[in-house]
């Protein structure tokens, strides 16, 4: 059973997470240390319908040592008073089951451009408005993209619980974006981060 998430130790209203499709290789480690350096809140991995890489609760368990040792590292060397939390793949039904939860979605054809300010500002200050505790989950889907069903699930979502972004108009292998997407949930953190701050004074 999938419930609402937990973050030992942190009062903040808003908390910024990143879920993607399990990854191999070298790329595993640089993920890992640029979500802990970047401030993201959570890290969770996705079970995809086109994902190539399939991770069980097994397959999970064995590397999650190895992955926490590195978050540990990063997030001191980061200056981190909390650590990233990581969790074993979930698939996009678990995750929009939780009410807390909101996603990121990036998706050319529904997000918008705006001349006056960066989009990510935009879903921000939006999202900051939301009263309770609640997390943002930016989406990476795997190289084959989504499924029309994964696409039709978050569609159905309530428009306050789903949130376009762009990364524009090239197209990005799924480590680009992932780095992209990671360096950009963080700068967003920053922002909601510092606007709290303001707004208590």
């Amino acid at each position: 059973m999938i419930t609402s998430p937990a973050f030992p130790g942190q009062s903040r209203q808003c908390h910024f997470s990143l879920a993607i499709a399990p990854i191999k290789g070298d790329f595993l480690s640089q993920t890992l240390s640029q979500a802990a350096m970047c401030g993201i809140d959570r890290l969770i991995w996705l079970s995809t319908d086109r994902g190539v890489v399939r991770w069980d609760k097994e397959e999970f368990l064995r590397k999650k040592g190895r992955m926490e040792a590195i978050i540990r590292e990063k997030s001191q060397l980061a200056g981190r008073s909390t650590r990233m939390a990581l969790e074993a793949p979930q698939t996009l039904s678990d995750l929009a089951a939780v009410p807390e939860i909101s996603f990121l979605f990036f998706d050319e054809t529904e997000a918008l451009w705006n001349e006056g300010r960066p989009w990510w500002e935009g879903v921000i200050s939006e999202y900051a408005r939301k009263e309770g505790k609640n997390e943002l989950v930016a989406l990476i889907g795997p190289e084959g993209g989504w499924s029309a069903r994964e696409r039709d699930l978050l569609k159905s979502l309530p428009s306050q619980r789903l949130f376009y972004g762009t990364l524009g108009p090239l197209i990005l292998s799924a480590e680009a974006a992932i780095l992209a997407v990671t360096s950009l949930l963080g700068i967003a953190s920053g922002y909601y981060r510092t606007l709290s701050s303001l707004e208590q004074e």
